[in-house]
C-alpha cells in the first residue's frame, strides 16, 4: 500500500470580497524571486462572463499577501484568464480588446507605461519576440 504524506496549503489571495484566479496551467505565475504571483481579480465566480465583465490584473506579493493592480481586461474567461504573463522583472503582458480589437499589451507595473501590439497572444517565446 502507498503511503502519503501531508502537504500544507497555503492560501496567497487577500481574504476580502473579491475571488482570485490565475489561470493556464502551462505558464508561470511567479516572478524571478518568487516574491510576487500574477492574479485576475474579479466580484464574482458563478457564472460566465459577458462582454461587459472587466477583469482587474495584478500581482499578489507574498510575503503581506497584498493584491497589487496594475490594468483591467476586457480579453478574458476563467480558464484562461486574459492568458497574463511576465514579460520582464517590471513588465507584464496580457490580452485586451480595445477598439473593437483584440490586442496584446505589455504594462510596466512601476511606472505604468503601456505598448499596445496589434494582435493578441497565447504564448511568449523565451526570448520575448
Amino acid at each position: 500500500m502507498a503511503e502519503f504524506s501531508r502537504v500544507e496549503i497555503e492560501t496567497i489571495s487577500p481574504d476580502d470580497e473579491f475571488d482570485y484566479f490565475f489561470a493556464y496551467y502551462d505558464l508561470q505565475p511567479y516572478d524571478k524571486d518568487s516574491k510576487r504571483h500574477l492574479a485576475h481579480r474579479v466580484r464574482f465566480h458563478d457564472r460566465i462572463p459577458n462582454a461587459d465583465d472587466i477583469v482587474e490584473i495584478g500581482y499578489i506579493t507574498l510575503d503581506d499577501k497584498r493584491f497589487h493592480k496594475v490594468a483591467e481586461s476586457r480579453a478574458w474567461n476563467f480558464q484562461q484568464g486574459s492568458l497574463l504573463q511576465w514579460f520582464d522583472d517590471e513588465s507584464v503582458i496580457y490580452n485586451d480588446y480595445r477598439d473593437g480589437e483584440f490586442c496584446s499589451v505589455i504594462k510596466n507595473i512601476k511606472s505604468g507605461e503601456e505598448r499596445v501590439l496589434c494582435a493578441p497572444l497565447a504564448h511568449l517565446s523565451l526570448d520575448r519576440r
